[in-house]
């Protein structure tokens, strides 16, 4: 999962992913993904977040009974750091209702 649409967007396209990487919308503008995917059916779910910063959002902290860090992966052109993505496993997703994602 991510939290906003560009990484799900470009995990489905690139990898094409036996199960969908989903965006959760969760304090951000509702998707494509928020009308697609009824998000009570993925409580009690555990998932794979992808963020684009290194240190776990704060607005999702109070929807996963857990989170751990798995990797943080930097990107460079040249010595330049272009990118900075970080992997977390979370664990049982309290669910979110799609309205007020």
């Amino acid at each position: 999962v991510g939290n906003n649409f560009q990484i799900p967007s470009m995990i489905n396209f690139y990898i094409n992913p036996n199960l969908e990487s989903i965006c959760l919308s969760i304090g951000y503008h509702n998707t494509l993904y928020s009308f697609l995917h009824d998000y009570k059916q993925y409580k009690g779910h555990d998932f794979i977040l992808i963020h684009g910063k290194e240190g776990f959002p704060d607005k999702l902290k109070g929807f996963f009974e857990s989170y751990e860090l798995l990797e943080i992966s930097k990107m460079y052109r040249n010595t330049a750091k272009i990118a900075g993505y970080s992997i977390w496993i979370v664990k049982n997703f309290s669910g979110v209702d799609n309205k007020s994602a």
